[in-house]
């Protein structure tokens, strides 16, 4: 799968669960973003191992806590 696409995925997860991610950082296989208020992080592979998966991280799992909820 492209990287390009897994980015967008990723990003589209983190933003549901409430976080606003930085900009991906890392190589052309494996990146990795942070949110910028709680420092949660999430990766993206490109060409997992068997036992891996292409989206991972806190971001994509648990919600937000590091900014107000209005």
């Amino acid at each position: 799968m492209k990287i390009s696409t897994l980015r967008t995925y990723a990003r589209e997860a983190a933003k549901f669960r409430g976080h606003v991610m930085s900009k991906f950082e890392g190589g052309l296989h494996r990146q990795s973003s942070y949110c910028i208020f709680c420092n949660m992080h999430m990766y993206v592979v490109a060409n997992p191992l068997p036992n891996d998966i292409f989206v991972s991280g806190e971001a994509i799992a648990l919600c937000c806590s590091g900014k107000e909820k209005t």
